[in-house]
């Protein structure tokens, strides 16, 4: 009987490790997203800032408020 329960534990455990190892990739693959999210919108406000600013303007008037909150705020780094 003490095999038994010594193979349940080590199936177990390996199970608890395969899990964890699954959970240590998608917050790798989470936070280089969040890297390519910044870079992404870094080169949006780029943009706006080549196109001039009555385009910017147009630009800026056909997106969601919380894209423009976050350009805005990216503009602003930008300016330093």
């Amino acid at each position: 009987m003490g095999r038994a329960c010594a193979s349940e534990s080590s199936e177990s455990s390996r199970r608890n490790e395969r899990r964890l190892g699954r959970t240590g990739k998608r917050e790798r693959i989470g936070r280089a997203a969040q890297v390519g999210e910044h870079a992404g919108l870094r080169k949006a406000a780029i943009l706006l800032v080549a196109v001039g600013e009555e385009l910017a303007k147009e630009i800026l008037r056909a997106l969601p408020e919380v894209d423009v909150q976050r350009l805005t705020e990216e503009l602003a780094d930008l300016r330093g």
